[in-house]
């Protein structure tokens, strides 16, 4: 099975699990924000978020969001249907 690559996959744009988005553009967010917000009509342009690791650490990651990862996804689950119907 292929890896679909997403923006966060990205060598310069990694994002791992506990990693928490403290800032989106230099605008901080919080517990209750939805960062969402601040990416809102951004899509396939560089946005810089502030991330905190798991580890305490603060980083920068610069980042690409995308309209959906759905073009990435459909041709592994047409290929996962072929399977189930061989």
């Amino acid at each position: 099975m292929k890896k679909v690559v997403g923006p966060a996959d990205k060598k310069g744009s990694k994002l791992t699990a506990g990693d928490v988005i403290v800032a989106v553009n230099g605008n901080p967010v919080s517990a209750t924000a939805n960062f969402y917000e601040g990416m809102n009509g951004l899509t396939n342009e560089q946005i810089l978020l502030q991330v905190k690791g798991p580890d305490g650490t603060t980083r920068e990651v610069a980042f690409s969001p995308t309209a959906s990862v759905g073009e990435q996804l459909y041709p592994e689950w047409v290929n996962d249907r072929k399977k189930l119907v061989e």
